[in-house]
């Protein structure tokens, strides 16, 4: 009789484990989502400033070639500081999750 209870509290704590491993796991998978589509949003955004850049550098490679400024050089600044400022909202953003 004796051994039937112990092997019942035995076989109890041994489920509770079992259910406390799979609920961790479950959170950590929650987590890694999260941080997944967090590291695909600040990839667009890097994307975003690499092709800024671009659109600007080749901006003023046109300018030097015809030597005169017809709007492109404006246009491709908004666009950059526009990208930049995106980014800049992002990372106060994942600054201030960080905080709490």
């Amino acid at each position: 009789m004796t051994i039937e209870i112990l092997l019942l509290i035995l076989s109890g704590l041994i489920s509770f484990g079992f259910t406390m491993i799979a609920y961790m796991i479950q959170r950590n998978e929650k987590r890694r989502a999260g941080r997944e589509e967090i590291r695909d949003v600040n990839m667009l955004c890097l994307i975003n400033c690499n092709n800024a850049t671009l659109s600007l550098t080749e901006a003023v490679a046109i300018a030097m070639k015809n030597g005169k400024c017809n709007g492109e050089i404006d246009a491709a600044r908004q666009k950059a500081n526009q990208v930049r400022n995106e980014y800049s909202e992002f990372l106060t953003q994942q600054g201030v999750k960080h905080l709490r």
